[in-house]
């Protein structure tokens, strides 16, 4: 059982809960001005703690964070903010651990569909010309470029998200909605292929002798 689980949901006090937690592992933050290392001084009534901790471990982990004051019947009042690291630079320093390599597989799909539009198009221009463009190239052209603008908002969210680990959230449904609205049109392609559609236009030609 972790120390989370044995207080959490539990019948114990505000006191026994405290003392689950290891004074020596550094486990316990005192939010006071008393205690230096807690970066905290008192502005105007109220106390402003701006402090810095390093969590080493030999893999991935949850942490849990609380904040009590049990010797009091008032409450607790609190406005915090948190921001969390993880080593590895840009590319990691502001994902968890399950959302590491989001942004580089992002990027790597944006490349690959910018490539694979530009084929298409190059595709498509042949056709024309020959006469032979047909509607199912069209939707297929048309749910290329849909998906592409689905990875663009993910790796304009992801890159800022990188930076400051807030990113531009509205982004996500954004990119979502287009990233449906591509598999879609892409389905629509393989059922009017499978009822016999052609992907290209052909003309017989008449012979008259």
């Amino acid at each position: 059982v972790t120390q989370w689980d044995a207080v959490y949901r539990s019948n114990l006090t505000c006191s026994q809960r405290e003392n689950v937690l290891d004074p020596r592992n550094n486990q316990i933050i005192v939010l006071s001005p008393d205690f230096h290392f807690s970066g905290c001084v008192v502005r105007e009534s109220t106390i402003s703690c701006d402090s810095s901790r390093r969590f080493k471990s030999s893999r991935e982990r949850w942490w849990y964070i609380a904040v009590s004051k049990c010797n009091t019947i008032n409450g607790l009042h609190l406005k915090y903010r948190l921001h969390m690291l993880n080593p590895g630079g840009l590319w990691a320093k502001e994902f968890s651990a399950d959302e590491q390599g989001i942004l580089e597989t992002d990027i790597f799909f944006l490349f690959a569909y910018a490539f694979l539009l530009v084929w298409v198009c190059v595709r498509a221009s042949i056709l024309y010309h020959m006469g032979k463009l047909h509607m199912t190239y069209k939707l297929f052209a048309t749910a290329i470029v849909i998906q592409l603008t689905s990875l663009m908002f993910f790796c304009i969210h992801y890159g800022i998200y990188a930076n400051n680990g807030v990113g531009v959230p509205v982004l996500i449904p954004i990119g979502r909605t287009f990233g449906t609205l591509s598999e879609i049109l892409f389905l629509n392609v393989l059922l009017l292929l499978a009822k016999g559609w052609t992907v290209v236009r052909g003309r017989l030609k008449i012979e008259i002798g």
